[in-house]
């Protein structure tokens, strides 16, 4: 009986792994699709913002944000005062017609990324003809 035992369990053990190695085979990294990987650029942080949302009831949104930037040179032009006070309106405005539900989710968040990058490449002026704000990117997170 012991013996039947463990040549059943040695069985299930090795079918296991014979099946698991064929049907999973080699684990692939989430988001390679093509091997490469861009270098990230230069950081402007823009510091916490605290903005009312659209909806009838109080909802607030708590967020700390930086901007990467598609050239390092452009860094301390928008680091004046005039630039960041612009910058900041802009994303205040642009987050005050959001609602709770909308930024719910991480699509919801990405959306309100894309959107602050298209707002503030609108506004920001052109680096050797390349759009200044390559990506928008959220350290905290937080809603209220």
């Amino acid at each position: 009986m012991i013996v039947i035992a463990i040549v059943c369990l040695a069985l299930g053990v090795g079918g296991g792994v014979f099946l698991g190695a064929k049907f999973l085979g080699k684990p692939q990294l989430v988001g390679e699709v093509s091997g490469k990987t861009t270098k990230p650029g230069a950081m402007l942080p823009l510091g916490d913002f605290t903005v009312n949302l659209a909806d009838k009831d109080p909802h607030i949104a708590r967020f700390n944000l930086v901007l990467e930037l598609a050239d390092s040179t452009v860094v301390t032009k928008l680091s004046e005062e005039g630039w960041i006070s612009k910058m900041k309106n802009e994303i205040i405005l642009t987050c005050k017609d959001r609602y709770y539900d909308d930024l719910r989710t991480a699509d919801g968040i990405l959306a309100l990324a894309q959107d602050i990058a298209k707002r503030l490449n609108t506004i920001l002026p052109s680096v050797k003809g390349n759009l200044p704000v390559r990506n928008v990117l959220f350290q905290e997170f937080i809603l209220q």
